[in-house]
């Protein structure tokens, strides 16, 4: 072949690869390169993810690690902002496993602790305290602000995804027949006893009247069922009752305080975070939402019956 042959051949090999990366950009594919940095950039999130899982849920069942990775890949991002590149803040979960280990606690690193329920809680803990930083007026630089939008995005993720999650699912189970065992008893006692201990009577009675004309009832720690059983909701009061719980608070059983003022304060608290759902946290579904309107509900007729006492 001549040489103005290879030339000819070599020009046209040429054209053909620009015209190929031209067609890709103008259609919006990827090239090979592309492909490759993009999958590199993936792994490295995931083996990240993964290394975190390992600090904060080493003990934790196979369906809270599935949870979190699966949110890992969906979000980009982790909850103790590990990446290839150092950390991108101090996460409310890392914050959880620095008290743990303050106080001396065995195994602190591994927040997330050896099952879904004890996974719920820490989410929940953190999605509280990321909203309820100590110093709400403290000014953050603009990468720390999207990282913080990024981890609670995770959370919001992962606690969805655990709710979903069969240990969730055998965990509603428990609960739902240990309190039916108390309900057959007719003994609505102990769960007043395990949040309202030393509320006065009348706030009892009020609760109790409420939950009767608004149907279903509390479980011990402020949980909700149905009067059939099938249903279940983690109340705002649940969490106020887990989180005092782990933080080792000998208030728990006292959500209602000492008296009608203080219940009432409680139930509008309640209330304001029905109405107020925090960022970036994925669109409940009908089920869901109907359930927190029927929560609401019992709130705002619990309110009425002690702003008549």
């Amino acid at each position: 072949m001549s040489i103005n042959g290879i030339g000819t051949a070599g020009c046209a090999a040429e054209g053909y690869r620009a015209g190929k990366a031209q067609s890709n950009a103008e259609s919006g594919g990827k090239t090979f390169m592309e492909t490759v940095v993009e999958k590199s950039a993936q792994d490295k999130v995931t083996e990240y993810g993964e290394k975190a899982f390992n600090l904060a849920g080493a003990k934790a069942p196979q369906s809270v690690k599935d949870a979190w990775m699966e949110t890992v890949k969906e979000v980009g991002v982790n909850g103790l902002g590990m990446t290839s590149d150092g950390s991108t803040h101090i996460t409310q979960m890392h914050i959880q496993q620095v008290i743990a280990n303050y106080w001396g606690v065995l195994n602190s690193a591994n927040i997330l602790g050896d099952s879904v329920q004890s996974a719920v809680q820490a989410t929940q803990k953190a999605l509280y305290d990321l909203d309820h930083p100590l110093e709400p007026g403290n000014v953050r630089s603009m990468e720390e602000q999207q990282a913080r939008i990024k981890e609670r995005e995770f959370y919001t993720t992962f606690l969805e995804k655990l709710k979903k999650s069969e240990g969730y699912s055998e965990m509603k189970a428990a609960v739902t027949e240990a309190d039916m065992e108390v309900k057959g008893r007719n003994n609505p006692s102990r769960a007043l006893d395990s949040f309202a201990q030393h509320a006065p009577e009348e706030v009892r009675q009020a609760f109790l009247e409420a939950e009767k004309e608004t149907g279903g009832h509390f479980t011990v720690g402020g949980f909700w069922i149905s009067n059939d059983g099938k249903e279940f909701q983690i109340t705002q009061m649940a969490v106020e009752y887990l989180i005092r719980r782990y933080y080792g608070e000998r208030n728990e059983s006292d959500l209602l305080g000492t008296s009608v003022g203080s219940a009432i304060s409680a139930a509008k608290k309640w209330i304001y975070d029905i109405d107020h759902p925090l960022a970036g946290q994925p669109a409940k579904s009908a089920e869901e939402r109907k359930l927190m309107a029927m929560e609401r509900a019992f709130y705002q007729s619990f309110i009425d019956k002690l702003k008549k006492l």
